[in-house]
C-alpha cells in the first residue's frame, strides 16, 4: 500500500515541475504590435541625347566642389550615357555609384545629373536620410522618329513606330530596360517604394537638319511623353505595386538652343532670344507647344546660355554647353522636378551667395522640421529669411529656424537671400601726399573683400618732401608694408581706416618719399578688385542626427525596466502555477496521513 501511494506522489510532483516548465517556456506576449519597415527613395529620370547623355567638359568649370569628385551622399545614379552614333558603347553606372562629376558619354564630362545633384542636395543628404536616384540612358545624336533598323538610335515611342520612316535602333526599349534593371536593384536592396519625381528629357537638336521631322517633332513629343507614363506605369507593378504617380510624372523637356552650330540670332518682342535658323524655330515652337498641350508638362528656356564658340570661349563644340552653363542648367531642372511633385517644405537660396553655400532640413520625432543653413562663405551675410511670404529674419537664431509641423501644410517656401558685406574706409592721410591709384567712390563704400592697392607719394607742391619722411603706413592700426614695387595692398573687411604718419628726418638722412612729378588724375586709374574667392572653402558638414531610442518597452503601460520574469507571466500561467503548487501540497499531506495508518 505504501509502495502504492509512494508512486502516486511522485506522478503528482513530475506533472507539478512540467507544469512549472511549460509556464516559464512560454511565449512571451508582446504588448504593441508589429510594425513593417518602409524604405523609399525618389527617383527622377534623364534622357535624350547628347545634352543628356554628357558633353560638356569637366575642366571648363569656373568653380569647383569636393562633391564633384566624391559624389553627392544619398544620391545615386544608374544606367548608360552612349556615345553618339553608337548605341553599343558608352559608360554605365549602376546603383549605389553616388552622383559626380564624371558621369558623361566619355571620361572627364558630364551631364545635367551634376548640377541637378547640386540643387537637390538640400533635400537628400545623411542630415535628412532621405534618398533620391537618378535612372539615366541617352544616346548621343539620338533622334525621337523612327523605327528599328541598322542606323542611329532613336526613341520612337511604341505609338508612333507604324508611321515613322527613318530607321533606327529603338532605344526607347533599352531605356525601358534599363528602368527595369534599376527597380529590380533597388527592391533587392531593401527599398519598399518608389516616389517618381519626373523626367528631364534633352533631345530633338537630330531633327533640325531636315525641315519636314522638324515640324512633326511635336506629334512626336507628345506621343513619347504619353507612352512612357503609360510603361512606367506598367513596369512599375511587378517590383513595388500600383503607382498612380507614373501616370502623371513631369516633364522638363530642355528646348533646344536658338545659337546652336554658331547659329545668328535675334531677341523678340517677347524677350526671348531667337534664331534666324528656320529648323531651329519651327523645333521650338514645336517643343512650346506640345508643353502646353500636355499636363504636367513644360520647357526648360536655354537661350539665356551661348552655345557659341565665338561669343563664348568656355565651349568646346558648337553644340553643348560649357561648364558653368550646364551646372546651372541643371540646378534649374533639379528645382523644377522637385517642386512640381513637393510635399511639405521647400527650402532655396538666392542672392549673392558663395558656391559652397548650403541649406539642409531635418524631420524631427514631432513631425516639425528644422532648417539650418550656412553663413553664405566669405564676405557674405544674410540678408533676409522668408517664410510663405513672411520676413522671419528677426526669428532666427544662429542660422537655425524650426518650423511646426502644422505650419506647413502641402508646400511652404522657405528661402534664405545673401548679400556682400559692406565696408566704409576712412583715410586719415595728410593732404600733402597723394595715394596713387587710391580708390575713391561715393561714400568711400565698399563690398567687402575688395582690394585696394596704391603708392604714396609726396605732392609737387608740398614744402615738407625735404624735411619730413612717411614713417608708418598702417591699416586697421597695424603696420603694413610695400612690396618689391613699393605699392601697398589692404584687403576691406567690416569698416577699415587706412593712415600714413609723417615724421621729420632724423640726424642722418634716412630717406623719403619719391616726388610725383606727371600729372596727378582726376579719377582713380586703378578700381578695386575683388579677390578671387578659395576655389574650396570647407564646407560646414552637418551634423549627425540622434536616433531616437524606439527600443519597445516590455514593463507594461507604466514604462521602465523589465522588473524580472515574473512580471512577463501571463494570467493564465499564473493560475496555472498556484493550481500545480496546491496540488502538490494536498498530494503531500494525504499522503504522510496514510504513511501513518
Amino acid at each position: 500500500m505504501r509502495k502504492f501511494i509512494s508512486t502516486i506522489l511522485s506522478v503528482f510532483v513530475l506533472l507539478s515541475i512540467f507544469n512549472v516548465g511549460i509556464i516559464f517556456n512560454k511565449p512571451i506576449k508582446q504588448a504593441s504590435a508589429t510594425t513593417t519597415t518602409t524604405k523609399e527613395i525618389d527617383v527622377y529620370f534623364i534622357s535624350g541625347q547628347s545634352t543628356a547623355a554628357g558633353e560638356t567638359y569637366y575642366n571648363t568649370l569656373t568653380t569647383t566642389k569636393p562633391e564633384y569628385t566624391s559624389g553627392y551622399q544619398n544620391i545615386y545614379l544608374h544606367g548608360s550615357a552612349m556615345n553618339a552614333g553608337d548605341t553599343k558603347q558608352g559608360r554605365s553606372f549602376s546603383y549605389p555609384t553616388l552622383v559626380n562629376g564624371n558621369m558623361g558619354n566619355y571620361n572627364g564630362r558630364f551631364g545635367p545629373e551634376l548640377g541637378m545633384a547640386e540643387y537637390l542636395s538640400t533635400y537628400y543628404n545623411t542630415a535628412t536620410g532621405k534618398e533620391a536616384i537618378f535612372i539615366k540612358y541617352a544616346c548621343g545624336a539620338a533622334s525621337l522618329d523612327g523605327q528599328p533598323g541598322t542606323g542611329w538610335g532613336n526613341f520612337c515611342p511604341p505609338s508612333k513606330l507604324s508611321e515613322s520612316t527613318v530607321v533606327g535602333e529603338n532605344l526607347y526599349n533599352n531605356l525601358i530596360n534599363t528602368i527595369k534593371d534599376a527597380l529590380n536593384t533597388l527592391k533587392n536592396n531593401g527599398y519598399t517604394n518608389v516616389n517618381y519625381k519626373g523626367m528631364f528629357w534633352a533631345q530633338g537638336a537630330a531633327e533640325m537638319g531636315n525641315y519636314s521631322r522638324a515640324i512633326k517633332y511635336g506629334s512626336y513629343l507628345e506621343a513619347f511623353i504619353y507612352d512612357f507614363r503609360s510603361d512606367l506605369f506598367e513596369i512599375t507593378k511587378p517590383y513595388f505595386g500600383v503607382n498612380a504617380g507614373a501616370t502623371t510624372l513631369p516633364f522638363a523637356i530642355n528646348e533646344v538652343s536658338p545659337y546652336f552650330n554658331n547659329a545668328t540670332v535675334y531677341e523678340g518682342s517677347d524677350g526671348l532670344i531667337h534664331s534666324n535658323n528656320k529648323n531651329i524655330e519651327v523645333l521650338l515652337d514645336q517643343q512650346r507647344t506640345t508643353a502646353t498641350k500636355v499636363p504636367y508638362a513644360e520647357t526648360v528656356y536655354i537661350g539665356n546660355y551661348i552655345v557659341n564658340q565665338t561669343l563664348n570661349p568656355g565651349c568646346k563644340d558648337p553644340y553643348h554647353l560649357c561648364g558653368d552653363d550646364n551646372l546651372d542648367l541643371g540646378n534649374r531642372v533639379g528645382k523644377i522636378l522637385y517642386e512640381r511633385t513637393a510635399k511639405g517644405l521647400v527650402c532655396a537660396i538666392t542672392g549673392n551667395s558663395n558656391v559652397d553655400t548650403i541649406i539642409t532640413q531635418k524631420e524631427n520625432t514631432d513631425g516639425s522640421v528644422t532648417v539650418n543653413w550656412s553663413n553664405g562663405g566669405t564676405f557674405r551675410r544674410v540678408k533676409s529669411v522668408i517664410f510663405k511670404n513672411q520676413d522671419i529674419t528677426s526669428l532666427v537664431s544662429n542660422n537655425t529656424y524650426t518650423i511646426d509641423k502644422d505650419d506647413i501644410g502641402e508646400v511652404a517656401y522657405f528661402v534664405v537671400e545673401y548679400e556682400k558685406y559692406k565696408s566704409t574706409l576712412t583715410k586719415n592721410i595728410s593732404t600733402e601726399v597723394y595715394i596713387e591709384y587710391s580708390v575713391t567712390n561715393a561714400n568711400d563704400i565698399y563690398d567687402n573683400g575688395t582690394v585696394i592697392k596704391f603708392k604714396p607719394y609726396w605732392r609737387p607742391d608740398s614744402s615738407k618732401k625735404d624735411t619730413y619722411k612717411l614713417s608708418r603706413v598702417a591699416f586697421n592700426n597695424v603696420g603694413i608694408y610695400k612690396d618689391a614695387d613699393g605699392y601697398y595692398s589692404i584687403t576691406l573687411t567690416d569698416d577699415s581706416v587706412l593712415a600714413l604718419t609723417i615724421t621729420k628726418f632724423g640726424n642722418e638722412y634716412d630717406g623719403g618719399m619719391e616726388v610725383y612729378n606727371g600729372v596727378i588724375p582726376e579719377d582713380p586709374v586703378d578700381t578695386p578688385t575683388n579677390p578671387s574667392q578659395p576655389s574650396n572653402p570647407g564646407r560646414p558638414t552637418p551634423s549627425t542626427p540622434t536616433t531616437p531610442d524606439e527600443t519597445p518597452n516590455n514593463g507594461g503601460d507604466k514604462g521602465g525596466d523589465n522588473g524580472g520574469c515574473a512580471s512577463n507571466i501571463s494570467t493564465e500561467s499564473s493560475i496555472l502555477f498556484v493550481v500545480s503548487l496546491l496540488s502538490l501540497a494536498v498530494v503531500y499531506f494525504v499522503t504522510k496521513k496514510a504513511l501513518k495508518k
